[in-house]
């Protein structure tokens, strides 16, 4: 359990940073979606949508476990 929390911890910030970036239409990311939110496509809604789930079950999701974790080893 303690490696997965150690692989979870480390990947947290890269995915959340990239979940982030397509979701404020960052101009990194405005060579792939060019128009973003004011005229989206397919793929851009579907990347949004997925971003949002990272958001959602990964940056809320695992400080949350990470917290339950470490307070039930006390």
């Amino acid at each position: 359990m303690t490696i997965l929390l150690f692989l979870a911890n480390a990947c947290y910030t890269p995915f959340l940073k990239t979940a982030l970036l397509i979701l404020a239409c960052d101009p990194y990311y405005q060579c792939t979606f060019a128009h973003c939110w004011s005229a989206p496509d397919r793929l851009y809604i579907l990347s949004a949508f997925l971003s949002l789930v990272v958001v959602v079950f990964y940056g809320i999701g695992f400080p949350v476990t990470l917290w339950h974790q470490l307070h039930r080893r006390r």
